[in-house]
């Protein structure tokens, strides 16, 4: 598939995979979103239609009017990063609180020989899967919260995260 840099217009050859990534034109060195070319945005819904049809299929708008070139309308390429949250309250800390409880009890008893063999090993599970729960990592821009720190885009605001 071939596609073209929408600032000076050099030519690439892409497989069909790349469309929605970020790529760095060579000759310009300016940033932008690999597009697929056989489409187009409707100019009152901005939705994307093939260049071939005649009316959006979304909103019935004639397209016969609207200029049949891929649309200049990118999304815009912020650059944020993933920060780390945390919080006290909520399950994470729940869980902890009861792994904690747990140790506890664990040690309490720790004459019976069995019940701090289960309660103190569930127990230190228990603080570690809160502790997990309690922290996560969010988008500095729209706050979503991402999947983990090794997340390159975000999935809401398509902003970057640079390592």
């Amino acid at each position: 598939m071939i596609i073209n840099c929408p600032e000076c217009n050099q030519e690439y050859e892409i497989e069909p995979a790349q469309i929605g990534y970020h790529a760095e034109c060579e000759a310009c060195k300016k940033e932008f979103i690999i597009t697929n070319p056989n489409l187009i945005k409707c100019s009152v819904c901005f939705k994307e239609i093939s260049a071939k049809s005649n009316t959006c299929i979304h909103c019935g708008h004639s397209i016969i009017e609207q200029i049949k070139a891929p649309s200049k309308i990118e999304p815009e390429i912020k650059n944020g990063e993933a920060v780390k949250k945390t919080s006290m309250l909520g399950i994470g800390c729940l869980l902890q609180g009861v792994g904690l409880v747990l140790i506890i009890i664990g040690v309490v008893f720790i004459l019976t020989i069995i019940l701090p063999m289960v309660l103190i090993p569930v127990g230190i599970w228990f603080l570690i899967y809160g502790s997990m729960e309690s922290s996560w990592y969010e988008c500095s821009l729209c706050r979503t919260k991402l999947a983990n720190k090794k997340v390159k885009i975000c999935p809401s605001c398509n902003a970057n995260f640079k390592s």
